[in-house]
């Protein structure tokens, strides 16, 4: 009796590439269509370790070091699936492994519809009933934990395709952990459009943190922000708005730490503003963002530069000044040389207003 229950249960996983809504509720659609009943479900953010304990096969496969990359780049949603046979119909269901072999996609499959390629095939799971009762037993137990999940995934989908990635000056001069974010990123399957590398002013920082004006903590954050190289990065991507912000975990890399370990922030955050990554918090910030760095692309700026953006007279107005005052003297002294070799067309004509060169100005 125990075989035959252990039969109508088997694990699944949404990976990372399909942790979106729109792609999520396709998959959701399908485990439906296929008459599963999801019994339990958790949001899960695996390291390599755990990874390689689920999927032992995979983690010995020759390209495994790009699949645990990948794998663990970002959070993934594991369910139990409750059907007879579910592990068989569950392999059915999800497709093949790769759907780019030679056979052609399968339309009808999971992967078929949604999957990039071998390592981005959207769901992964048990292949035998042995396997199911394993995977199960570790994915639900405490030794993975459970992340925060409000049911985002059956929500409406986002339609920006876009958002800002800012690398903040303590990380940014890291080149092994900017290097590490990047894998991520690209891991995760969004692209980066463009890059831009700068040191920003006081004043452009104060203006990319406008918002914040006033707040206690302006002053330091735009201290900090200035402080050295930024690198700004623009993606692009399916729900990449949020799927970006869960990869970066809370603004506190303490909270990270305690509620998304394996996080950006959780890894290479300190404290306060030094949180190692930014992302923007919705579709209009991200716009606003994008447009600041990227439209027009940004330049630096030096302080003595932006100082000089106030209405203080220039060098070349200055020098512009000097020559209308000297014009004007030279002017006043011809007209007083006039004045002495005919001094009585003044009284025949009506004269402008002029510098009285002979007194006080009035």
């Amino acid at each position: 009796m125990a075989e035959d229950q252990s039969a109508n249960r088997t694990f699944a996983i949404v990976k990372p590439d399909a942790l979106t809504p729109f792609k999520y509720q396709q998959i959701n659609a399908l485990i439906k269509l296929n008459e599963f009943e999801i019994t339990r479900q958790k949001l899960v953010w695996l390291d390599k370790e755990q990874a390689a304990a689920l999927f032992p096969d995979r983690a010995a496969a020759a390209d495994k070091r790009e699949w645990l990359e990948y794998i663990t780049c970002a959070p993934c949603l594991a369910l139990e699936l409750a059907k007879p046979d579910a592990p068989l119909f569950w392999q059915l269901t999800m497709g093949a492994e790769d759907p780019n072999d030679v056979g052609g996609r399968d339309s009808d499959s999971i992967r078929g519809i949604i999957a990039t390629d071998r390592i981005r095939n959207a769901v992964d799971g048990s292949q035998e009933p042995e396997d199911a009762v394993k995977q199960l037993q570790l994915a639900f137990s405490d030794d993975i934990p459970a992340l925060p999940y409000d049911d985002f995934l059956m929500q409406r989908a986002d339609e920006a395709r876009s958002t800002l990635a800012l690398v903040k000056p303590d990380v940014a001069h890291n080149a092994a952990a900017v290097a590490s974010i990047i894998g991520r990123i690209t891991a995760r399957g969004y692209a980066i459009k463009d890059r831009v590398e700068i040191t920003l002013s006081r004043a452009q920082a104060s203006a990319f943190y406008a918002e914040h004006s006033g707040k206690p903590f302006f002053d330091g954050l735009v201290a900090f922000m200035s402080s050295g190289p930024v690198i700004a990065l623009l993606l692009e991507g399916d729900d990449v708005v949020r799927g970006w912000r869960m990869m970066v975990g809370p603004t506190s890399p303490a909270a990270a730490r305690q509620q998304m370990p394996q996080s950006i922030r959780a890894l290479l955050g300190d404290e306060g503003p030094r949180n190692a990554v930014h992302g923007s918090d919705s579709a209009e910030s991200a716009q606003r963002e994008l447009g600041f760095f990227f439209y027009p692309r940004i330049q630096p700026e030096t302080e003595v530069e932006a100082e000089e953006e106030a209405p203080t007279p220039t060098e070349t107005a200055v020098e512009d000044l000097s020559v209308s005052v000297a014009s004007v003297a030279d002017a006043a002294g011809e007209d007083k040389k006039k004045k002495k070799k005919k001094p009585k067309r003044r009284t025949k004509r009506k004269q402008p207003v002029t510098v009285n060169t002979d007194g006080p100005a009035l």
